[in-house]
């Protein structure tokens, strides 16, 4: 009967030997299974025959641990990836003289290139189109890079052309209201030839480790109006099945709600401040509506989730970013291995 147990516990875990980070997590619940069934039968045995059981244990313990010895860095902080980082600026004047506007485009992107334990092609995809935008998905990351410049050039050259053409009819329209646009700040300087305009992307890996591969993307432009735009968009990739990782992934049906008071919580924290009504005299908004909004990403600390200028606050503040600590969303988990090992769940 016991040697049935030990080996039905351990066919739970020989099917995946290919997925180091659910095997260990099924190797530890197995011994922890196995402790209590040891300290149940040890009652009921002479001390020679539970020695021997005991015996039996820990050569188990050894056997199975030692087979996987070439996989256990999969568990470490390194999943053994490698990346590199690309650095390129370009800008663009318009009819090549220097006192023109011009287009300036600026990309810090860090890629994988290689890793020890996993197949990398998914994961450089995913690097690619969550920089660049979903029309470069499964292009070379030079090639896309390329291309991008290109079509912003492209782009720019055409918004130019546009305006040109345009101009003199919005010239005469603001002369024939000119009580009206005399002094509007948006109207009544528009220049000559046109705007400059500008972008920069960076993304930064934030945690790589337990099969888990997270970052932010950040993205700035300006297209010649007084504000410039900002946009951080955080990602995890489950790197096992090379997938970003959903709420769905990793929250019980139900979190969303359930996850609204931790947020506003942590909200008010981060600006220090005690209620609702306090943190939307800084220019916040929605607040008692708030809900999660898929802009996460997962590493040591927790679940990190970011709200973006406009979502629930006014464009002159910046992003919100906030942690929820595993502890404080335990009830609400799935059973996804690689998350609750970094939890410690």
């Amino acid at each position: 009967m016991m040697m049935s147990w030990l080996t039905n516990g351990y066919q739970g875990q020989n099917k995946k030997y290919s997925d180091c980070v659910s095997f260990y997590y099924e190797l530890f619940k197995f011994f922890d299974n196995f402790y209590v069934y040891l300290h149940i039968v040890s009652k009921n045995m002479d001390e020679f025959k539970c020695n021997n059981l005991i015996y039996v244990f820990v050569v188990l313990a050894i056997v199975l641990t030692s087979c996987f010895e070439p996989q256990r860095s999969a568990f470490k902080m390194d999943n053994g990836i490698e990346f590199e980082t690309i650095n390129r600026e370009e800008q663009y004047i318009l009819d090549n003289k220097t006192d023109y506007p011009s287009c300036n485009v600026e990309l810090s992107l860090s890629f994988p290139v290689s890793s020890t334990f996993f197949d990398i092609d998914p994961v450089k995809n995913i690097f690619v189109y969550t920089a660049l935008g979903m029309e470069y998905e499964n292009v070379s990351i030079n090639t896309a890079i390329d291309r991008y410049f290109k079509v912003y050039v492209d782009n720019y050259k055409e918004d130019a052309r546009i305006y040109r053409t345009s101009k003199p009819k919005i010239d005469d329209t603001l002369y024939e209201f000119e009580d009206i646009y005399l002094h509007d700040g948006e109207h009544a300087n528009l220049p000559e030839v046109f705007y400059s305009y500008y972008e920069k992307i960076v993304n930064k890996v934030a945690y790589d480790g337990y099969g888990l591969l997270s970052f932010q993307v950040i993205k700035e432009n300006n297209k010649g109006g007084g504000l410039s735009h900002e946009q951080v968009s955080n990602y995890t990739i489950d790197l096992e099945r090379g997938e970003l990782i959903t709420e769905a992934d990793v929250f019980l049906a139900g979190y969303d709600e359930a996850l609204r008071p931790i947020i506003q919580n942590l909200l008010m924290e981060l600006h220090g401040v005690r209620n609702i009504e306090q943190i939307e005299d800084l220019g916040f908004f929605g607040i008692e509506e708030i809900l999660p909004n898929r802009n996460f990403m997962i590493t040591a600390d927790g679940f990190v989730y970011t709200f973006n200028k406009g979502e629930y606050s006014a464009y002159q503040l910046p992003p919100a970013e906030i942690t929820i600590p595993f502890s404080a969303v335990r009830s609400l988990m799935r059973d996804h291995a690689s998350v609750k090992m970094l939890g410690g769940i």
